[in-house]
């Protein structure tokens, strides 16, 4: 590998995440895992937003071939460092995050409603069911999202149409 001779731990990264998303297309999910777990300490403290926006993508998609969890943590991670970029690419990433997050809504709140029953948490379990409290909440989240927007007002501008800077 060209990145280990460099030596290089963010390109050897990279270069495990390009191998991780092409296991994911060609179908094999359980073999990206290992590519997946490589890098994760090195782009945990990373202020590389490609990478870091890379790999959580890459993590989300092979977890959900697998039907395991999605790790609200990366999309945190993800919308934190596209605060601060104006790349088209980590834009694209945390849209792509969100939209997955959305469809997989239902399902998570399915397993919480379960969980809640099974804990007994009667006033959790209405909250669950009641599309009021979710809108509540969501925007809540939308609310401080754009309050912290106000607060940079240099990460809150939307992406140019026509990045022509990046070509």
């Amino acid at each position: 590998m060209p990145a280990v001779e460099q030596h290089s731990p963010l390109f050897q990264a990279e270069a495990l995440l390009r191998r991780a998303r092409l296991l994911w297309q060609c179908g094999q999910p359980a073999r990206a895992v290992a590519d997946l777990e490589r890098p994760r300490p090195l782009l945990d403290g990373s202020e590389d937003r490609l990478r870091v926006s890379q790999y959580a993508l890459a993590s989300w998609l092979v977890a959900q071939a697998l039907d395991r969890p999605l790790e609200p943590g990366l999309l945190f991670r993800v919308s934190t460092v596209a605060w601060r970029s104006q790349h088209p690419l980590v834009h694209a990433r945390l849209a792509r995050m969100q939209g997955m997050l959305q469809a997989a809504e239902p399902a998570l709140l399915l397993e919480a409603r379960r969980l809640a029953e099974r804990q007994g948490f009667v006033d959790l379990r209405w909250q669950l069911g009641d599309p009021a409290a979710l809108a509540q909440l969501r925007a809540g989240a939308a609310a401080i999202f754009d309050a912290a927007g106000a607060l940079r007002p240099w990460a809150s501008a939307a992406p140019a149409a026509d990045p022509a800077h990046l070509r």
